[in-house]
Protein backbone atom coordinates (compact mmCIF):
# COMPACT_ATOMS: atom_id res chain seq x y z
CA UNK A 1 0.00 0.00 0.00
CA UNK A 2 2.91 2.34 0.68
CA UNK A 3 4.08 2.04 -2.94
CA UNK A 4 0.67 3.19 -4.13
CA UNK A 5 0.86 6.26 -1.88
CA UNK A 6 4.36 7.05 -3.16
CA UNK A 7 3.12 6.69 -6.74
CA UNK A 8 0.25 9.11 -6.05
CA UNK A 9 2.58 11.67 -4.45
CA UNK A 10 5.08 11.42 -7.32
CA UNK A 11 2.24 11.71 -9.82
CA UNK A 12 0.85 14.84 -8.15
CA UNK A 13 4.25 16.53 -7.83
CA UNK A 14 5.23 15.48 -11.35
CA UNK A 15 2.04 16.94 -12.80
CA UNK A 16 2.58 20.20 -10.89
CA UNK A 17 6.17 20.49 -12.10
CA UNK A 18 5.33 19.49 -15.65
CA UNK A 19 2.74 22.24 -15.99
CA UNK A 20 5.21 24.83 -14.67
CA UNK A 21 3.33 25.51 -11.44
CA UNK A 22 6.09 24.11 -9.26
CA UNK A 23 8.99 26.40 -10.13
CA UNK A 24 8.82 27.83 -6.61
CA UNK A 25 9.65 24.36 -5.29
CA UNK A 26 12.86 24.40 -7.32
CA UNK A 27 13.76 28.07 -6.89
CA UNK A 28 13.92 28.08 -3.11
CA UNK A 29 14.40 31.25 -1.07
CA UNK A 30 17.52 32.80 -2.61
CA UNK A 31 16.52 34.12 -6.03
CA UNK A 32 19.94 35.65 -6.76
CA UNK A 33 21.47 32.18 -6.66
CA UNK A 34 19.15 30.92 -9.42
CA UNK A 35 19.72 33.73 -11.93
CA UNK A 36 21.84 31.58 -14.24
CA UNK A 37 19.31 28.78 -14.57
CA UNK A 38 16.20 28.23 -16.68
CA UNK A 39 13.80 27.19 -13.93
CA UNK A 40 10.99 26.39 -16.36
CA UNK A 41 13.11 23.82 -18.21
CA UNK A 42 14.37 22.30 -14.96
CA UNK A 43 10.80 22.13 -13.68
CA UNK A 44 9.59 20.29 -16.79
CA UNK A 45 12.52 17.85 -16.66
CA UNK A 46 11.92 17.06 -12.99
CA UNK A 47 8.21 16.61 -13.76
CA UNK A 48 9.10 13.96 -16.33
CA UNK A 49 11.45 12.26 -13.84
CA UNK A 50 8.75 12.21 -11.15
CA UNK A 51 6.18 10.78 -13.57
CA UNK A 52 8.65 8.01 -14.44
CA UNK A 53 9.21 7.39 -10.72
CA UNK A 54 5.44 7.17 -10.23
CA UNK A 55 5.28 4.57 -13.01
CA UNK A 56 8.03 2.54 -11.29
CA UNK A 57 6.27 2.65 -7.91
CA UNK A 58 3.00 1.68 -9.56
CA UNK A 59 4.77 -1.22 -11.30
CA UNK A 60 6.12 -2.45 -7.96
CA UNK A 61 2.68 -2.19 -6.37
CA UNK A 62 0.91 -3.99 -9.22
CA UNK A 63 3.53 -6.74 -9.24
CA UNK A 64 2.95 -7.28 -5.53
CA UNK A 65 -0.81 -7.47 -6.05
CA UNK A 66 -0.94 -9.71 -9.12
CA UNK A 67 2.35 -11.66 -8.93
CA UNK A 68 3.51 -11.82 -5.29
CA UNK A 69 6.23 -14.38 -6.10
CA UNK A 70 7.95 -11.84 -8.37
CA UNK A 71 7.81 -8.97 -5.88
CA UNK A 72 11.45 -9.17 -4.79
CA UNK A 73 12.69 -9.27 -8.38
CA UNK A 74 10.38 -6.40 -9.37
CA UNK A 75 11.57 -4.29 -6.45
CA UNK A 76 15.17 -4.91 -7.46
CA UNK A 77 14.63 -4.10 -11.12
CA UNK A 78 12.47 -1.03 -10.54
CA UNK A 79 14.85 0.11 -7.78
CA UNK A 80 17.76 -0.02 -10.20
CA UNK A 81 15.72 1.88 -12.77
CA UNK A 82 14.88 4.55 -10.19
CA UNK A 83 18.51 4.88 -9.11
CA UNK A 84 19.74 5.14 -12.70
CA UNK A 85 17.00 7.66 -13.50
CA UNK A 86 17.95 9.81 -10.51
CA UNK A 87 21.67 9.76 -11.29
CA UNK A 88 21.13 10.42 -14.99
CA UNK A 89 18.72 13.31 -14.39
CA UNK A 90 21.05 15.03 -11.91
CA UNK A 91 24.02 14.71 -14.26
CA UNK A 92 21.98 15.79 -17.28
CA UNK A 93 20.58 18.88 -15.58
CA UNK A 94 23.99 19.92 -14.26
CA UNK A 95 25.91 19.40 -17.51
CA UNK A 96 23.44 20.37 -20.23
CA UNK A 97 23.51 23.98 -21.50
CA UNK A 98 19.77 23.69 -22.12
CA UNK A 99 19.08 24.42 -18.46
CA UNK A 100 21.23 27.56 -18.32
CA UNK A 101 19.56 30.93 -18.81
Amino acid sequence: MDKLILAAVCLALGAALLTGKGTRLIAGKKAEKNEGYNLGAISRMMGIVLLAAAACFLGIYLTGVFRPKLLTAAQSIFGLILAALGIFSILFINKSPRFRA
